[in-house]
């Protein structure tokens, strides 16, 4: 069989697309629910303190810039090691 044969007819050990059983959707239910009880309970600790609110936008932007450094540095890091191709 020539490789052109083989992409366009391939044998039956290649495993289908539908038969994987780890479709994702029970995990995106729960990240979806964790979502929800997190902005809920931090609306609710947020409410109940004056300054509440400012203390969460504080957390908010320092946790932000703190993963996005590290998205940042592990971007720079795959750059530099596609720039001499390690």
């Amino acid at each position: 069989m020539t490789e052109q044969e083989t992409t366009q007819n391939p044998d039956d050990t290649t495993p289908d697309k539908g038969c994987c059983k780890c479709s994702g959707g029970k995990i995106s239910i729960l990240a979806v629910g964790a979502l929800v009880v997190g902005l809920a309970s931090a609306l609710i600790f947020s409410a109940v303190d004056p300054q509440g609110l400012t203390r969460f936008m504080f957390a908010y932007i320092i946790s932000f810039a703190f993963f996005l450094s590290i998205s940042l540095g592990a971007l720079f890091f795959i750059s530099i090691q596609h720039v001499t191709r390690a």
